[in-house]
This record gives C-alpha cells, sequence and structure tokens, in this order.
C-alpha cells in the first residue's frame, strides 16, 4: 500500500515541516516560481539566517519579504 503526503492532512499522511527545513530550492519549486523570484526567496532566508529569524510558517515568509520590500535598497548592497 501507497500513502501520500499531503499538506493539508486531508487525502493523506499529514507533512509537519517548517519553511525553513524546506529550504529555498524546494519551496520555490513547490511555488513554481521563475529565476527572478527563485533569487529572492534566496536572500530571504539568507537574511533570516543572518538576522537569527525563524521562518516557521508561510505568515513568517510573508513577514519577512515585506521586511526585504522596506529595507531593499540596504539590502541591495549587502545581498545583490
Amino acid at each position: 500500500p501507497v500513502v501520500f503526503w499531503d499538506l493539508y492532512g486531508q487525502l493523506g499522511h499529514p507533512v509537519r515541516t517548517t519553511v525553513s527545513e524546506m529550504g529555498p530550492a524546494l519551496l520555490a519549486r513547490i511555488l513554481e516560481l521563475n529565476d527572478t523570484q527563485s533569487g529572492v526567496l534566496d536572500i530571504v532566508f539568507k537574511l533570516a539566517d543572518d538576522r537569527g529569524l525563524l521562518l516557521l510558517d508561510l505568515d513568517d515568509l510573508r513577514a519577512l519579504l515585506g521586511l526585504v520590500v522596506e529595507e531593499r535598497k540596504e539590502l541591495s548592497t549587502s545581498y545583490g
């Protein structure tokens, strides 16, 4: 028998992981991001690591993306 993993836990085995554990490459693939979007996601993960921030869920990711938008000029010199 096969048991499929299910993000929502309704039709299969529930997936219990954090955004940080998925990492930028897997998350970019899941979200079907283009190269530019994947690059921004890489920067977000690097920024989270540098600042000691946890990315537990999509709300954390959204908040950090908002911070990147607010501080884009300062971050562009450090992260490209």
